[in-house]
């Protein structure tokens, strides 16, 4: 597929291949009236896919047809949505826009608070993982076994509150976090800070975006997005002080601590559960059924859709291929 903006900055994604000789439209095509232009023959893609033009015929070939897939922008993430069979979303909105996208309080979230790399592993370690209280303390440096304050599905919305202490450098500060899993691709973390031990006050909640797209067989794009509360004083895009520390030291838990378990793991079908952690993640495992094709203990061959994170949004107004 080909991500492109139009003039008008709307978000399209179509298949990649020109439907005429199978160019790439995404090298060297370029952006003309809201359509993709292909840069072998000059034949013009609407993005739903039909070709509204070619330029040195009188009569246009209208038997071929590009793939289109619905898109939508929510807090500078750019998403699509895909089926196997072509089916419309399950659910209108990707994930809730979140108040802290664009507002001067927090620094904005390309280039720095962004992050992508490949990973082993299958989209269901990330949502289980919202519910794994126990790992905190092993993988998080959590100061001790915690139990879930609640967790519990909405529809397309599986959400999970945690709280207890951290052991810091500086000592142990208190947090709290609530998790929403939107699907299977989707996770939303949102991390308070009780950093009164150190005389400061906090300056607003970490936000952080988990979004996972399987690619081929048992990889995946793992794509991390942080907004990150400005220090007080400092104007610039990148974080500085505490809130750098910040910014660090989540890209360390997911991409050095997370990263490292998952990426050598192993699904289990039939875990041999604690007695104390069974509810939780027989919960989340049964919520997550809706989005395979055929259950397979516990786990499917076919993902029956998904919403993936495909870009940010960082330039306003230039059309992009």
């Amino acid at each position: 597929h080909v991500l492109y903006r139009a003039e008008s900055g709307d978000f399209h994604l179509v298949e990649a291949y020109c439907g005429h000789m199978g160019a790439h439209l995404g090298y060297g095509g370029r952006v003309s009236d809201g359509c993709l232009v292909c840069p072998y023959h000059g034949w013009k893609w609407h993005h739903s896919g039909e070709v509204v033009e070619v330029p040195y015929s009188t009569r246009i070939n209208r038997s071929r047809r590009l793939v289109s897939r619905p898109v939508r922008v929510v807090s500078g993430l750019v998403f699509a949505w895909y089926h196997p069979g072509g089916e419309p979303p399950l659910w209108a909105d990707p994930m809730p826009e979140l108040p802290e996208h664009g507002t001067d309080s927090y620094y904005p979230i390309w280039p720095h608070g962004a992050r992508e790399e490949e990973l082993r592993g299958h989209p269901q370690f990330i949502v289980e993982n919202q519910v794994d209280s126990a790992h905190f303390v092993h993988v998080h440096k959590w100061a001790r076994y915690v139990q879930l304050d609640g967790y519990g599905a909405d529809g397309h919305c599986f959400t999970s509150m945690a709280r207890g202490t951290l052991n810091t450098k500086r000592g142990p500060v208190e947090h709290q976090v609530t998790i929403q899993g939107w699907g299977l691709g989707i996770v939303i973390s949102r991390h308070s800070f009780d950093f009164a031990a150190e005389g400061t006050e906090p300056g607003g909640d970490e936000v952080t975006t988990i979004c996972i797209t399987p690619t081929t067989p048992g990889r995946s794009t793992l794509r991390m997005t942080s907004w990150i509360p400005r220090e007080p004083g400092d104007h610039g895009d990148e974080p500085t002080g505490k809130a750098a520390v910040l910014l660090r030291a989540g890209h360390r838990e997911v991409f050095e601590h997370d990263w490292q378990i998952w990426d050598h793991m192993r699904y289990q079908p039939r875990p041999a559960y604690a007695q104390e952690e069974a509810r939780a993640f027989s919960d989340v495992r049964r919520w997550s059924h809706q989005y395979y094709l055929e259950p397979f203990g516990g786990l499917v061959h076919g993902s029956a859709g998904r919403l993936e994170v495909v870009g940010r949004l960082h330039r306003a107004h230039e059309p992009q291929v």
